[in-house]
Protein backbone atom coordinates (compact mmCIF):
# COMPACT_ATOMS: atom_id res chain seq x y z
CA UNK A 1 0.00 0.00 0.00
CA UNK A 2 2.71 2.25 0.67
CA UNK A 3 4.16 1.72 -2.36
CA UNK A 4 1.14 2.44 -4.29
CA UNK A 5 0.79 5.94 -2.36
CA UNK A 6 4.75 7.14 -3.03
CA UNK A 7 3.81 6.52 -6.61
CA UNK A 8 0.18 8.16 -6.74
CA UNK A 9 2.38 11.05 -4.62
CA UNK A 10 4.94 11.19 -7.35
CA UNK A 11 2.39 11.51 -10.49
CA UNK A 12 0.42 14.54 -8.43
CA UNK A 13 3.72 16.48 -8.33
CA UNK A 14 4.86 15.89 -11.67
CA UNK A 15 1.39 17.28 -12.53
CA UNK A 16 2.01 20.02 -10.46
CA UNK A 17 5.14 21.08 -11.56
CA UNK A 18 3.79 21.70 -14.94
CA UNK A 19 0.87 24.01 -14.22
CA UNK A 20 2.82 27.25 -15.55
CA UNK A 21 2.54 25.81 -19.42
CA UNK A 22 0.16 23.57 -20.01
CA UNK A 23 1.21 22.74 -23.40
CA UNK A 24 5.03 21.69 -22.32
CA UNK A 25 3.14 19.90 -19.33
CA UNK A 26 1.40 17.86 -21.52
CA UNK A 27 4.45 16.99 -23.92
CA UNK A 28 6.25 16.00 -20.81
CA UNK A 29 3.83 14.17 -19.77
CA UNK A 30 3.44 12.29 -22.44
CA UNK A 31 7.09 11.35 -22.96
CA UNK A 32 7.37 10.09 -19.48
CA UNK A 33 4.10 8.02 -19.77
CA UNK A 34 6.12 6.25 -23.06
CA UNK A 35 9.27 6.12 -21.29
CA UNK A 36 7.58 4.09 -18.89
CA UNK A 37 5.49 1.71 -21.26
CA UNK A 38 8.99 1.45 -23.02
CA UNK A 39 10.29 -0.59 -20.02
CA UNK A 40 7.15 -2.49 -19.48
CA UNK A 41 5.93 -0.50 -16.53
CA UNK A 42 2.26 -0.09 -17.61
CA UNK A 43 1.00 0.19 -14.63
CA UNK A 44 2.47 3.22 -13.77
CA UNK A 45 2.08 4.47 -17.20
CA UNK A 46 -1.38 4.39 -17.09
CA UNK A 47 -2.64 7.66 -15.12
CA UNK A 48 0.63 9.64 -16.77
CA UNK A 49 -1.43 8.62 -20.06
CA UNK A 50 -4.77 9.73 -18.47
CA UNK A 51 -3.32 12.90 -17.52
CA UNK A 52 -1.71 13.77 -21.04
CA UNK A 53 -5.11 12.79 -22.74
CA UNK A 54 -6.97 15.00 -20.66
CA UNK A 55 -4.57 17.72 -21.33
CA UNK A 56 -3.83 17.22 -25.35
CA UNK A 57 -8.11 16.85 -25.74
CA UNK A 58 -8.27 20.15 -24.06
CA UNK A 59 -6.15 21.84 -26.39
CA UNK A 60 -7.55 20.70 -29.36
CA UNK A 61 -3.84 18.27 -30.45
CA UNK A 62 -5.97 15.30 -31.72
CA UNK A 63 -3.10 13.77 -32.90
CA UNK A 64 -1.16 13.63 -29.19
CA UNK A 65 -4.47 12.92 -27.56
CA UNK A 66 -4.74 9.91 -29.25
CA UNK A 67 -1.29 8.51 -29.04
CA UNK A 68 -1.93 9.17 -25.44
CA UNK A 69 -5.37 7.48 -25.71
CA UNK A 70 -3.85 3.98 -27.02
CA UNK A 71 -1.67 4.26 -24.23
CA UNK A 72 -4.22 4.27 -21.85
CA UNK A 73 -5.71 1.39 -23.35
CA UNK A 74 -3.07 -0.89 -23.02
CA UNK A 75 -2.18 0.40 -19.39
CA UNK A 76 -5.76 -0.45 -18.66
CA UNK A 77 -6.15 -3.66 -20.30
CA UNK A 78 -6.36 -5.78 -16.77
CA UNK A 79 -9.21 -3.59 -15.69
CA UNK A 80 -12.44 -5.00 -14.55
CA UNK A 81 -14.22 -2.51 -16.33
CA UNK A 82 -13.12 -3.45 -19.99
CA UNK A 83 -13.42 -6.59 -22.06
CA UNK A 84 -10.44 -7.23 -24.28
CA UNK A 85 -12.19 -9.04 -27.23
CA UNK A 86 -13.99 -5.49 -27.64
CA UNK A 87 -10.81 -3.02 -27.36
CA UNK A 88 -9.34 -5.08 -29.83
CA UNK A 89 -12.06 -4.82 -32.49
CA UNK A 90 -12.28 -1.17 -31.71
CA UNK A 91 -8.69 -0.61 -32.55
CA UNK A 92 -9.31 -2.90 -35.66
CA UNK A 93 -11.19 -0.88 -36.95
CA UNK A 94 -9.75 2.42 -35.68
CA UNK A 95 -6.81 1.24 -37.77
CA UNK A 96 -8.92 1.02 -41.12
CA UNK A 97 -10.98 4.37 -40.78
CA UNK A 98 -8.93 6.74 -38.62
CA UNK A 99 -6.90 9.03 -41.07
CA UNK A 100 -4.31 9.71 -38.26
CA UNK A 101 -3.80 6.36 -37.94
CA UNK A 102 -3.48 5.42 -41.50
CA UNK A 103 -1.20 8.31 -42.35
CA UNK A 104 1.60 8.69 -39.23
CA UNK A 105 3.44 5.61 -39.32
CA UNK A 106 4.69 6.49 -35.67
CA UNK A 107 1.21 6.71 -34.41
CA UNK A 108 0.00 3.32 -36.25
CA UNK A 109 3.31 1.27 -35.37
CA UNK A 110 2.11 2.20 -31.51
CA UNK A 111 -1.27 0.97 -32.14
CA UNK A 112 -0.26 -2.31 -33.78
CA UNK A 113 2.07 -2.25 -30.48
CA UNK A 114 -1.21 -1.69 -28.27
CA UNK A 115 -3.25 -4.02 -30.33
CA UNK A 116 -0.86 -7.13 -30.37
CA UNK A 117 -0.07 -7.13 -27.19
CA UNK A 118 -4.11 -7.56 -26.50
CA UNK A 119 -4.15 -10.13 -28.77
CA UNK A 120 -0.98 -12.15 -27.48
CA UNK A 121 -3.89 -12.38 -24.84
CA UNK A 122 -7.39 -13.58 -26.80
CA UNK A 123 -5.78 -14.15 -30.73
CA UNK A 124 -2.39 -15.07 -31.58
CA UNK A 125 -3.87 -15.49 -35.40
CA UNK A 126 -4.24 -11.57 -35.20
CA UNK A 127 -1.33 -10.97 -32.85
CA UNK A 128 1.31 -12.43 -35.71
CA UNK A 129 -0.40 -10.16 -37.98
CA UNK A 130 0.35 -7.25 -35.60
CA UNK A 131 3.52 -7.80 -34.91
CA UNK A 132 4.59 -8.43 -38.85
CA UNK A 133 3.00 -4.67 -39.17
CA UNK A 134 5.06 -3.45 -36.18
CA UNK A 135 8.09 -5.05 -37.25
CA UNK A 136 7.24 -3.32 -40.96
CA UNK A 137 6.49 -0.36 -39.92
CA UNK A 138 9.57 -0.01 -37.46
CA UNK A 139 12.13 -0.83 -40.63
CA UNK A 140 10.28 1.84 -42.50
CA UNK A 141 10.86 4.63 -39.56
CA UNK A 142 14.31 3.30 -38.94
CA UNK A 143 13.85 2.04 -35.92
CA UNK A 144 15.77 -0.61 -34.46
CA UNK A 145 14.44 -1.28 -31.20
CA UNK A 146 11.08 -2.11 -32.25
CA UNK A 147 12.52 -3.97 -34.92
CA UNK A 148 13.99 -6.52 -32.60
CA UNK A 149 11.29 -6.87 -29.85
CA UNK A 150 8.52 -7.63 -32.55
CA UNK A 151 10.78 -10.24 -33.71
CA UNK A 152 10.66 -11.52 -30.51
CA UNK A 153 6.86 -11.06 -30.27
CA UNK A 154 6.42 -12.95 -33.82
CA UNK A 155 8.77 -16.12 -32.10
CA UNK A 156 6.21 -15.95 -29.63
CA UNK A 157 3.51 -16.27 -32.58
CA UNK A 158 5.50 -19.14 -33.66
CA UNK A 159 5.29 -21.35 -30.71
CA UNK A 160 1.50 -20.94 -30.76
CA UNK A 161 1.96 -22.07 -34.40
CA UNK A 162 3.99 -25.06 -33.54
CA UNK A 163 6.66 -23.94 -35.39
CA UNK A 164 9.42 -24.61 -32.18
CA UNK A 165 13.01 -23.76 -34.58
CA UNK A 166 11.45 -20.64 -35.87
CA UNK A 167 10.64 -19.43 -31.93
CA UNK A 168 13.84 -20.45 -30.36
CA UNK A 169 16.10 -18.58 -33.18
CA UNK A 170 13.61 -15.33 -33.05
CA UNK A 171 13.77 -14.93 -29.33
CA UNK A 172 17.35 -15.93 -29.11
CA UNK A 173 17.97 -13.29 -31.87
CA UNK A 174 15.56 -10.74 -29.91
CA UNK A 175 17.90 -10.86 -27.13
CA UNK A 176 21.42 -10.92 -28.56
CA UNK A 177 20.06 -7.29 -29.98
CA UNK A 178 18.36 -6.11 -26.53
CA UNK A 179 21.46 -7.01 -25.28
CA UNK A 180 23.66 -4.93 -27.77
CA UNK A 181 21.56 -1.84 -27.24
CA UNK A 182 21.00 -2.14 -23.61
CA UNK A 183 17.15 -2.34 -24.01
CA UNK A 184 16.48 -2.55 -20.28
CA UNK A 185 12.65 -3.49 -20.75
CA UNK A 186 12.97 -5.64 -23.29
CA UNK A 187 15.63 -7.99 -21.62
CA UNK A 188 13.39 -8.33 -18.73
CA UNK A 189 10.36 -9.39 -21.27
CA UNK A 190 12.72 -11.33 -23.48
CA UNK A 191 14.08 -13.62 -20.62
CA UNK A 192 10.88 -13.97 -18.92
CA UNK A 193 9.56 -15.10 -22.12
CA UNK A 194 12.76 -18.03 -22.45
CA UNK A 195 12.38 -19.14 -18.45
CA UNK A 196 8.38 -19.76 -19.12
CA UNK A 197 9.69 -22.05 -22.30
CA UNK A 198 11.92 -23.72 -19.35
CA UNK A 199 9.31 -24.23 -17.37
CA UNK A 200 6.76 -25.81 -19.52
CA UNK A 201 10.61 -28.18 -20.13
CA UNK A 202 9.99 -28.84 -16.05
CA UNK A 203 13.63 -27.14 -16.01
CA UNK A 204 13.15 -25.51 -13.26
CA UNK A 205 16.64 -24.39 -11.53
CA UNK A 206 17.20 -23.57 -15.30
CA UNK A 207 14.31 -21.45 -15.42
CA UNK A 208 14.55 -19.77 -11.95
CA UNK A 209 18.01 -18.76 -13.15
CA UNK A 210 16.32 -16.77 -15.88
CA UNK A 211 13.79 -15.31 -13.70
CA UNK A 212 16.32 -14.31 -11.18
CA UNK A 213 18.64 -12.44 -14.27
CA UNK A 214 15.15 -10.64 -15.35
CA UNK A 215 14.55 -9.57 -11.73
CA UNK A 216 18.07 -8.00 -11.08
CA UNK A 217 18.36 -6.18 -14.20
CA UNK A 218 14.13 -4.59 -12.88
CA UNK A 219 16.12 -3.90 -9.62
CA UNK A 220 18.42 -1.69 -10.65
CA UNK A 221 16.31 0.17 -13.40
CA UNK A 222 13.54 1.22 -10.05
CA UNK A 223 10.91 3.15 -13.24
CA UNK A 224 10.35 -0.87 -13.96
CA UNK A 225 7.68 -0.90 -11.44
CA UNK A 226 6.39 -4.15 -10.17
CA UNK A 227 7.58 -7.23 -12.34
CA UNK A 228 3.99 -9.46 -11.74
CA UNK A 229 4.45 -11.74 -15.28
CA UNK A 230 7.89 -12.48 -13.83
CA UNK A 231 7.05 -12.81 -10.22
CA UNK A 232 4.38 -14.64 -11.42
CA UNK A 233 6.10 -17.07 -13.37
CA UNK A 234 8.75 -17.34 -10.11
CA UNK A 235 5.43 -18.85 -8.41
CA UNK A 236 5.28 -21.28 -10.77
CA UNK A 237 8.80 -22.36 -10.67
CA UNK A 238 8.98 -22.75 -6.58
CA UNK A 239 5.88 -24.95 -6.80
CA UNK A 240 7.90 -27.09 -9.43
CA UNK A 241 10.65 -26.88 -6.95
CA UNK A 242 8.14 -28.18 -3.93
CA UNK A 243 9.46 -25.15 -2.27
CA UNK A 244 5.46 -24.28 -1.18
CA UNK A 245 6.30 -21.65 1.82
CA UNK A 246 8.43 -19.12 -0.72
CA UNK A 247 6.17 -19.43 -3.74
CA UNK A 248 3.24 -18.99 -1.10
CA UNK A 249 4.87 -15.51 0.18
CA UNK A 250 5.63 -14.50 -2.70
CA UNK A 251 1.94 -14.72 -3.71
CA UNK A 252 0.14 -13.10 -0.75
CA UNK A 253 3.19 -9.97 -1.76
CA UNK A 254 2.07 -10.12 -5.56
CA UNK A 255 -2.20 -10.35 -4.58
CA UNK A 256 -2.31 -7.92 -2.37
CA UNK A 257 -0.23 -4.91 -4.99
CA UNK A 258 -2.46 -6.24 -7.69
CA UNK A 259 -5.50 -5.63 -5.95
CA UNK A 260 -4.11 -2.36 -4.71
CA UNK A 261 -3.68 -1.25 -8.17
CA UNK A 262 -6.93 -3.07 -9.47
CA UNK A 263 -5.30 -5.31 -11.98
CA UNK A 264 -7.83 -8.20 -12.98
CA UNK A 265 -5.52 -10.57 -15.16
CA UNK A 266 -2.62 -10.59 -12.54
CA UNK A 267 -5.10 -10.94 -9.57
CA UNK A 268 -6.94 -13.92 -11.26
CA UNK A 269 -3.40 -15.21 -12.34
CA UNK A 270 -2.09 -15.44 -8.48
CA UNK A 271 -5.67 -16.61 -7.66
CA UNK A 272 -4.75 -19.33 -9.85
CA UNK A 273 -1.75 -19.61 -8.33
CA UNK A 274 -2.68 -19.93 -4.97
CA UNK A 275 -5.29 -22.90 -6.08
CA UNK A 276 -2.23 -24.58 -7.37
CA UNK A 277 -0.07 -23.75 -3.88
CA UNK A 278 -3.31 -25.06 -1.97
CA UNK A 279 -3.94 -27.77 -3.57
CA UNK A 280 0.18 -29.15 -3.14
CA UNK A 281 -1.03 -28.67 0.52
CA UNK A 282 -3.96 -30.80 0.26
CA UNK A 283 -6.06 -27.72 1.26
CA UNK A 284 -9.52 -28.65 -0.71
CA UNK A 285 -11.12 -25.28 0.82
CA UNK A 286 -8.35 -23.12 0.20
CA UNK A 287 -8.49 -24.62 -3.91
CA UNK A 288 -11.76 -24.33 -4.41
CA UNK A 289 -12.22 -20.33 -3.00
CA UNK A 290 -9.34 -19.47 -5.21
CA UNK A 291 -10.84 -21.22 -7.97
CA UNK A 292 -14.16 -19.36 -7.96
CA UNK A 293 -12.33 -16.06 -7.29
CA UNK A 294 -9.69 -16.98 -10.58
CA UNK A 295 -12.95 -17.84 -12.88
CA UNK A 296 -14.78 -14.47 -11.89
CA UNK A 297 -11.97 -12.00 -12.09
CA UNK A 298 -10.79 -13.75 -15.56
CA UNK A 299 -14.33 -13.70 -16.56
CA UNK A 300 -15.35 -10.46 -16.09
CA UNK A 301 -12.23 -8.96 -17.79
CA UNK A 302 -12.47 -11.07 -20.72
CA UNK A 303 -9.29 -13.12 -20.80
CA UNK A 304 -9.94 -15.91 -23.10
CA UNK A 305 -6.30 -17.20 -22.90
CA UNK A 306 -5.93 -16.91 -19.39
CA UNK A 307 -9.87 -18.17 -18.58
CA UNK A 308 -8.87 -21.22 -21.37
CA UNK A 309 -5.97 -22.47 -18.31
CA UNK A 310 -8.51 -21.74 -15.36
CA UNK A 311 -11.22 -23.68 -16.65
CA UNK A 312 -8.75 -26.86 -17.44
CA UNK A 313 -7.53 -26.58 -13.75
CA UNK A 314 -11.45 -26.41 -12.46
CA UNK A 315 -11.92 -29.28 -14.64
CA UNK A 316 -9.49 -31.28 -12.99
CA UNK A 317 -10.70 -30.00 -10.06
CA UNK A 318 -13.94 -31.42 -10.31
CA UNK A 319 -12.89 -34.91 -11.46
CA UNK A 320 -10.98 -35.21 -8.75
CA UNK A 321 -13.44 -34.63 -6.12
CA UNK A 322 -15.72 -36.62 -8.53
CA UNK A 323 -18.04 -34.41 -10.06
CA UNK A 324 -17.98 -35.55 -13.45
CA UNK A 325 -20.45 -33.41 -14.56
CA UNK A 326 -19.25 -30.07 -13.46
CA UNK A 327 -15.31 -31.25 -14.78
CA UNK A 328 -17.22 -32.23 -18.25
CA UNK A 329 -18.78 -28.54 -18.53
CA UNK A 330 -15.32 -26.57 -17.68
CA UNK A 331 -13.37 -28.94 -19.72
CA UNK A 332 -15.69 -28.25 -22.34
CA UNK A 333 -15.19 -24.26 -22.17
CA UNK A 334 -11.58 -24.97 -21.51
CA UNK A 335 -11.52 -26.29 -24.91
CA UNK A 336 -13.58 -23.92 -26.49
CA UNK A 337 -11.64 -20.81 -24.88
CA UNK A 338 -8.33 -22.33 -26.11
CA UNK A 339 -9.61 -22.77 -29.68
CA UNK A 340 -11.10 -18.70 -29.43
CA UNK A 341 -7.39 -17.82 -28.47
CA UNK A 342 -5.60 -19.05 -31.15
CA UNK A 343 -3.27 -21.54 -28.90
CA UNK A 344 -3.32 -24.53 -31.45
CA UNK A 345 -0.83 -26.34 -29.20
CA UNK A 346 -3.21 -26.86 -26.41
CA UNK A 347 -6.69 -27.53 -28.39
CA UNK A 348 -5.71 -31.17 -28.75
CA UNK A 349 -4.82 -31.58 -25.03
CA UNK A 350 -7.90 -29.88 -24.15
CA UNK A 351 -10.08 -31.69 -26.35
CA UNK A 352 -8.97 -35.00 -25.36
CA UNK A 353 -9.10 -34.11 -21.22
CA UNK A 354 -12.55 -33.49 -22.59
CA UNK A 355 -13.01 -36.89 -24.55
CA UNK A 356 -12.01 -38.60 -21.57
CA UNK A 357 -14.45 -37.35 -19.39
CA UNK A 358 -17.14 -38.33 -21.79
CA UNK A 359 -16.03 -41.65 -22.27
CA UNK A 360 -16.26 -42.50 -18.64
CA UNK A 361 -19.76 -41.47 -18.48
CA UNK A 362 -20.69 -43.49 -21.30
CA UNK A 363 -21.05 -40.93 -24.07
CA UNK A 364 -18.93 -42.51 -26.25
CA UNK A 365 -20.28 -41.07 -29.55
CA UNK A 366 -19.65 -37.34 -28.33
CA UNK A 367 -16.15 -38.99 -27.37
CA UNK A 368 -15.62 -39.90 -30.67
CA UNK A 369 -16.63 -36.69 -32.35
CA UNK A 370 -14.12 -35.11 -29.66
CA UNK A 371 -11.28 -37.22 -30.67
CA UNK A 372 -11.96 -36.57 -34.31
CA UNK A 373 -11.23 -32.92 -33.55
CA UNK A 374 -8.33 -32.89 -31.72
CA UNK A 375 -7.00 -35.41 -34.73
CA UNK A 376 -7.48 -32.67 -37.13
CA UNK A 377 -5.98 -29.93 -34.93
CA UNK A 378 -2.70 -32.17 -34.87
CA UNK A 379 -2.68 -32.80 -38.21
CA UNK A 380 -2.44 -29.25 -38.12
CA UNK A 381 0.36 -28.68 -36.06
CA UNK A 382 2.32 -31.74 -37.87
CA UNK A 383 1.89 -29.73 -40.95
CA UNK A 384 3.06 -26.59 -39.44
CA UNK A 385 6.39 -27.90 -37.70
CA UNK A 386 9.42 -26.98 -40.12
CA UNK A 387 10.92 -29.87 -39.42
CA UNK A 388 11.11 -33.86 -39.74
CA UNK A 389 12.49 -34.11 -36.27
CA UNK A 390 10.08 -31.64 -34.50
CA UNK A 391 6.79 -33.59 -36.84
CA UNK A 392 7.49 -37.15 -35.15
CA UNK A 393 8.25 -35.59 -31.97
CA UNK A 394 4.76 -34.05 -32.26
CA UNK A 395 3.14 -37.40 -33.21
CA UNK A 396 5.04 -38.90 -30.81
CA UNK A 397 3.96 -36.52 -28.17
CA UNK A 398 0.13 -37.31 -28.92
CA UNK A 399 0.37 -40.42 -29.35
CA UNK A 400 -1.89 -41.23 -26.50
CA UNK A 401 -4.92 -39.51 -28.27
CA UNK A 402 -4.80 -41.62 -31.54
CA UNK A 403 -4.48 -44.81 -29.21
CA UNK A 404 -7.69 -43.64 -26.94
CA UNK A 405 -9.90 -43.11 -30.05
CA UNK A 406 -8.79 -46.53 -31.21
CA UNK A 407 -9.59 -48.18 -27.90
CA UNK A 408 -12.97 -45.97 -27.96
CA UNK A 409 -14.20 -47.36 -31.29
CA UNK A 410 -12.62 -50.58 -30.80
CA UNK A 411 -14.39 -51.24 -27.47
CA UNK A 412 -17.52 -49.16 -27.78
CA UNK A 413 -18.23 -49.24 -31.69
CA UNK A 414 -19.27 -51.91 -34.59
CA UNK A 415 -16.98 -49.61 -36.75
CA UNK A 416 -13.82 -51.48 -37.28
CA UNK A 417 -13.43 -49.54 -40.94
CA UNK A 418 -12.82 -46.00 -38.63
CA UNK A 419 -10.67 -48.21 -36.54
CA UNK A 420 -8.31 -48.84 -39.15
CA UNK A 421 -8.71 -45.39 -40.48
CA UNK A 422 -7.41 -43.81 -36.93
CA UNK A 423 -3.98 -46.14 -37.24
CA UNK A 424 -3.76 -44.98 -40.48
CA UNK A 425 -3.41 -41.63 -40.46
CA UNK A 426 -0.15 -41.85 -38.37
CA UNK A 427 0.78 -44.26 -40.56
CA UNK A 428 0.02 -42.13 -43.52
CA UNK A 429 2.00 -39.03 -41.86
CA UNK A 430 5.36 -40.65 -41.09
CA UNK A 431 5.29 -42.31 -44.65
CA UNK A 432 4.70 -39.06 -46.26
CA UNK A 433 7.56 -37.05 -43.99
CA UNK A 434 9.86 -39.80 -44.34
CA UNK A 435 9.16 -39.42 -48.71
CA UNK A 436 9.85 -35.88 -49.09
CA UNK A 437 12.91 -36.42 -46.47
CA UNK A 438 14.64 -38.87 -47.95
CA UNK A 439 16.00 -39.83 -44.33
CA UNK A 440 16.49 -43.05 -42.88
CA UNK A 441 13.91 -44.36 -40.42
CA UNK A 442 14.10 -41.90 -37.11
CA UNK A 443 13.85 -44.22 -33.64
CA UNK A 444 10.70 -42.53 -32.93
CA UNK A 445 9.11 -43.35 -36.23
CA UNK A 446 10.24 -46.93 -35.52
CA UNK A 447 8.24 -46.89 -32.16
CA UNK A 448 5.59 -45.59 -34.08
CA UNK A 449 5.16 -48.08 -36.63
CA UNK A 450 5.38 -50.80 -33.51
CA UNK A 451 2.70 -49.04 -31.88
CA UNK A 452 0.38 -49.36 -34.91
CA UNK A 453 1.33 -52.71 -35.11
CA UNK A 454 0.23 -53.88 -31.68
CA UNK A 455 -3.28 -51.48 -32.54
CA UNK A 456 -3.91 -53.82 -35.44
CA UNK A 457 -3.99 -56.97 -33.47
CA UNK A 458 -5.81 -55.62 -30.70
CA UNK A 459 -8.25 -55.01 -33.24
CA UNK A 460 -7.61 -58.14 -34.82
CA UNK A 461 -8.90 -59.28 -31.45
CA UNK A 462 -11.60 -57.03 -30.92
CA UNK A 463 -13.36 -58.11 -34.34
CA UNK A 464 -12.52 -62.15 -33.66
CA UNK A 465 -14.42 -61.58 -30.12
CA UNK A 466 -17.41 -59.47 -31.80
CA UNK A 467 -17.59 -62.76 -34.46
CA UNK A 468 -18.12 -64.92 -31.55
CA UNK A 469 -20.36 -63.18 -30.36
CA UNK A 470 -22.44 -62.88 -32.96
CA UNK A 471 -21.69 -66.69 -33.62
CA UNK A 472 -23.51 -67.76 -29.87
CA UNK A 473 -19.60 -68.45 -28.78
CA UNK A 474 -19.10 -68.52 -24.94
Amino acid sequence: MFSSLLRQAGFLIACCSFMHAQQPQAKELLAHALHLADLYNWDDAGPVFTEAERLFVDEGDQRNALYAKLGRIRSNIDGEEQTLPAVASELAEALEDDPLLKNDKELRMFCFIVKGDIDTEIDTGAMKHDWLQVQTLALDLGNRKWQYRALAQLGIAAFYDADLDTSRKDVGAALEAAVRAGDVGAQIRILTIQASGLFEAKAYEQALAYVDDALRIAGGTPDTGNQFATQELRIDVLIGLGKLDAAQRIDQEMLTRAQEDHRAAHEATLYELALNIAEARNDRAGAMTALQRAITLGESAGLTRLLAKIYSRASEVYRVTGDLEKAEHFADVASSSTQASGDLWAVPLRLQTLAKLQVTRGRYEDADRVYDRAEAFLDSMIGNASTLIERTAVITASSQIYVEHFALIAEHSDNPRKAYDIIEQVRGRVAADLLVSGLATPPAASTTERTISRLRLKLMSAQKYRSMESLGAP
